[in-house]
């Protein structure tokens, strides 16, 4: 079948969250036009205080910056301690031990402190 290269179909929809079959999204792009009344809040506030008070509009993006290396770096922690072979290849968690990962992070710790 012969079309146009240029050719766009844009569909619009009321429903806050559409779902469609996999093929479907597979072959279109969705964009979410969404717009709440707090996320304009916040919108409008960064605008204010960027125009004056950048110092503070500064310090707020390294805290964000700051906070998300934190985040990340807390979850290479808790993966490493979550998985004990990995950090100790001696240490062998029990069995029947708990799946949670505080239980076998406080395992770990009390068998490194017996070592």
């Amino acid at each position: 079948m012969e079309y146009n290269k240029n050719f766009k179909l844009i569909l619009h929809t009321k429903l806050s969250n559409p779902h469609y079959p996999p093929e479907i999204q597979a072959e279109t792009t969705l964009i979410n036009f969404t717009v709440t009344e707090s996320g304009l809040e916040d919108q409008l506030l960064a605008l204010v205080v960027n125009k004056e008070r950048p110092d503070l509009e500064e310090t707020k993006t390294q805290l964000i910056i700051q906070n998300t290396d934190f985040t990340i770096k807390l979850k290479q922690v808790r993966d490493r301690m979550c998985n004990p072979h990995m950090v100790h290849p001696r240490i062998d968690v029990a069995k029947d031990c708990s799946p949670s990962c505080s239980s076998q992070s406080f395992l770990m710790l009390r068998c490194h402190a017996t070592a």
